[in-house]
């Protein structure tokens, strides 16, 4: 059933045929098991309306009526004042009809969304923001009992300590959480949304226009890597993806250092990337994506051209514990990951082999400087037999005429 002011589906095909286009499209979902388990068993209805979706058919739809929707939810007010206009519609389905336009309308449709005075990006950014300081909000206002500071987010490099993880941050907060309240039926889950939400800034970033403003946007950046804290690896892998494509673009890995200095205050860590480097070390299971994708976002990061600021880097990654890491999974199966980590190992760079060779280049240099000294004197010494043996000879060719 179709909510006001969304557009009529086309018509449905053979059940056949939409069975094939269903199962097209739940192959290029990012979805988890029990997800995927839940839209197999939708209707024919419900199916073709999913299939409709993802393969823009509805590219009619304004940019604008996705962005207003999507504005009610940063204003309580504004919520309850438009709730029929939403109908059943979550921002979670929100979010999910921004991104399958995105990823599938044309650049057109994409430029219209990114730019005045729709401003997709920026309304985007404002929801993301929006849900991250409500996760922090539960995290450190939890119920009786069981209060927690978001500051143990900060990990140890001891992998036995015990601190909470990223699901706490996420974490289902009935008593609290403006999301369970009649009000705000329409809100959904929280992890769902900044899921979504990640996805939508990949789409956006997958657009030339849209990754120049996400590039000179230090707030999406920031959003980005606040992400890194969601529970689901599939997020994780995501937000080490785009990352690492910034960091590749001039300038955009100094970007990335600064968003990650503002982690590093916000969350308390002792170090930078500490809270990274213990997802890595301690992932809730073997996910090579995840494990490959933040390996190579940390040898991407450390490719600097300036080699004093690449050899500081190395060391942050070392004491972190990365080497350590690299060596206890010599052994893995996963040729992705092996070939991550070898391309991190052969970047290093061998600080005391480079000592070793300046105190040897300085030893071979003097020695050059002495045997360049010998060898004038050495020159000095024949040049000047030379002219004496020559004198002698001019002398002898003298008396022989004379006599």
């Amino acid at each position: 059933m179709l909510g006001p002011g969304q557009p009529p589906l086309p018509p449905m095909p053979p059940e056949d045929q939409l069975a094939t286009m269903f199962d097209q499209v739940l192959k290029q979902m990012d979805l988890p098991v029990d997800k995927m388990r839940i839209l197999k068993e939708y209707n024919n209805e419900k199916k073709w309306k999913v299939v409709v979706d993802s393969q823009g058919m509805n590219a009619h739809v304004d940019p604008a009526s996705y962005l207003t929707k999507l504005s009610y939810f940063l204003d309580k007010k504004a919520l309850k004042k438009n709730k029929k206009v939403l109908g059943d519609e979550t921002s979670t389905e929100v979010l999910k009809h921004i991104e399958i336009s995105l990823r599938t309308n044309s650049v057109d449709w994409v430029i219209q969304f990114l730019n005045p005075p729709n401003n997709g990006l920026q309304v985007l950014v404002e929801y993301m923001n929006q849900l991250l300081l409500e996760a922090s909000s539960q995290c450190s206002d939890t119920p009786t009992g069981s209060s927690v500071d978001c500051s143990d987010h900060v990990i140890p490099s001891n992998s036995s300590a015990t601190s909470i993880t990223s699901s706490s941050l996420f974490r289902k907060n009935h008593s609290i959480s403006a999301r369970t309240t009649k009000v705000s039926k329409n809100v959904g889950e929280l992890e769902d949304d900044v899921h979504v939400c990640i996805m939508c800034l990949r789409a956006i970033m997958n657009n030339k226009r849209g990754f120049e403003l996400v590039f000179a946007d230090s707030r999406a950046i920031y959003c980005i890597v606040r992400s890194i804290l969601h529970q689901s690896l599939r997020t994780k892998t995501l937000v080490m993806q785009m990352l690492s494509s910034i960091c590749m673009v001039q300038g955009g890995q100094e970007l990335v250092s600064d968003a990650f200095d503002q982690f590093r205050l916000d969350y308390r860590e002792r170090h930078r990337f500490q809270t990274l480097m213990y997802f890595i070390r301690n992932p809730p299971e073997f996910h090579v994506e995840f494990l490959s994708s933040a390996v190579q976002f940390l040898d991407i990061f450390s490719s600097v051209e300036d080699l004093n600021q690449k050899v500081y880097l190395q060391y942050e990654m070392h004491l972190l514990g990365l080497d350590d890491y690299i060596d206890e999974m010599s052994e893995c199966m996963s040729d992705e990951l092996q070939a991550r980590m070898s391309a991190y190992v052969n970047g290093e760079i061998d600080v005391a082999t480079l000592v070793d060779d300046s105190h040897q280049k300085t030893r071979l240099i003097e020695e050059c400087d002495q045997l360049k000294g010998r060898l004038s004197q050495v020159k000095a010494f024949f040049l000047s037999q030379n002219i004496f043996l020559f004198q002698e000879h001019l002398n002898g060719i003298f008396d022989y005429h004379v006599s």
